[in-house]
């Protein structure tokens, strides 16, 4: 062979050597941004789950957005006219019949905390938080994380 074909052939075999490097490196690249449209959605529904339980009336004509306000300020509700035990199970079932029963929670709202096993997922990459939404003329942020 000459030294032309030669210079040729290592050439060839460096541009397949290149492209079965990007090959595999496109594919690793690719695995991550499929982790993160799940994260995506998971937040989503997070945040979904939190503003519909704002929305849900806890009675007629009252939500349980302004309960939640009601109870971290006075220790009672307007609904029930007493603790806020009531109002804490209504959130619960409101999250565990909206949720997959294996998924943990911890719902917060100022004073008012809702758990269950939370405390297992803290450690893990698993923890999907919707936003923090504060409502207006008071300390109370209401917050919602699912893992």
């Amino acid at each position: 062979m000459r030294k032309g074909q030669i210079e040729t052939m290592g050439l060839v075999i460096i541009v397949v050597l290149l492209a079965f490097i990007l090959v595999f490196v496109l594919q690793v690249m690719n695995k991550p941004q499929e982790n993160m449209i799940f994260r995506s959605y998971m937040q989503l529904n997070a945040d979904n789950l939190r503003s519909t339980i704002l929305k849900t009336n806890a009675c007629s004509g009252v939500s349980i957005k302004e309960e939640l306000l009601i109870c971290n300020d006075f220790a009672v509700t307007r609904c029930t006219n007493s603790n806020c035990n009531n109002l804490k199970i209504n959130v619960q079932k409101i999250i565990e019949n909206s949720l997959n029963v294996t998924k943990n929670y911890k719902f917060t709202a100022g004073n008012i905390v809702i758990e269950k096993n939370f405390n297992l997922c803290e450690n893990t990459n698993n923890i999907y938080t919707a936003v923090k939404e504060p409502i207006p003329n008071s300390n109370v942020e209401i917050n919602l994380a699912i893992c």
